[in-house]
């Protein structure tokens, strides 16, 4: 589908559910052709990502706008505008923690390009304690020189949530969050969600896609791009306290779906 035809199917929005249908089909099956391996291994993002530029913080504070979901509606929202929708329940977490304590402690999985921590940092100050991890050491690098001060009082690492946590991290931080990163991770994603689990001492946040919540075309996007597919069947094994589990209403992709799973301990 060529970017000249939105205007036009903003207002037919099942016309474009069946337009992204068959892109997603037919680049599907091209896979067949490739000589190469599509599916991810554990080195396939990372790769990725440590070649990325800051072209993503420059669109998000830029005038461009994307053609979203919002509900049954196709609408067009800048992308700020729409990050700050996908933020809004961490928004909420935080702030009803704030009525009962005076700071509280965050990390975010999968930082990559910080914009989320930037906004928490903005948005909060000192009222909280922010922890941002990626496995890309190019990503991070690039946030860092991109946002310089504002990304100061944050505390980054490089660190993977596949691995083992690690002992002086368990049950370390009042909220653990990630926004649209397990999706990267469908050779370990049990890990992931223990990694994720393990180190909150209160509320875990997932806003990812989630295969029962998809439509056809989103579907087949996480069968090609070799998505996760199985997290909330992954969070019911593992037999943690779901509080919701639901489409985010608002999408800022019509192709990879994004709903929101919380898990609450305390």
């Amino acid at each position: 589908m060529k970017l000249s035809a939105k205007p036009v199917l903003k207002h037919f929005p099942g016309l474009l559910d069946r337009i992204n249908y068959i892109d997603q089909l037919v680049k599907m099956l091209r896979l067949f052709k490739r000589a190469e391996n599509p599916w991810k291994v554990p080195t396939t993002s990372r790769d990725t990502y440590d070649a990325d530029d800051d072209s993503e913080q420059q669109d998000y504070y830029g005038p461009g706008r994307t053609l979203c979901r919002d509900g049954k509606r196709n609408v067009w929202a800048t992308h700020r505008e729409a990050r700050l929708r996908y933020l809004a329940p961490i928004f909420a977490e935080i702030d009803a923690r704030l009525q009962t304590q005076p700071t509280v402690a965050v990390r975010e999985i999968g930082c990559g390009n910080c914009i989320n921590l930037v906004e928490l940092k903005e948005r909060y100050g000192n009222k909280i304690d922010l922890h941002g991890t990626d496995i890309s050491t190019g990503r991070i690098r690039t946030a860092k020189g991109y946002f310089g001060d504002r990304l100061e009082s944050a505390e980054i690492w490089i660190e993977s949530i596949t691995e083992p946590t690690p002992s002086d991290q368990h049950n370390q931080y009042d909220l653990v969050f990630s926004m649209h990163c397990l999706e990267q991770i469908p050779y370990a994603v049990v890990q992931a969600v223990q990694g994720i689990w393990e180190r909150t001492r209160g509320a875990a946040i997932m806003v990812e896609p989630v295969w029962e919540f998809g439509r056809p075309a989103q579907k087949l996007k996480l069968v090609r791009n070799d998505f996760v597919r199985t997290l909330l069947p992954t969070v019911r094994y593992l037999g943690y306290t779901v509080v919701k589990a639901e489409p985010l209403g608002f999408e800022s992709s019509q192709k990879n779906q994004t709903s929101l799973i919380i898990l609450k301990k305390d």
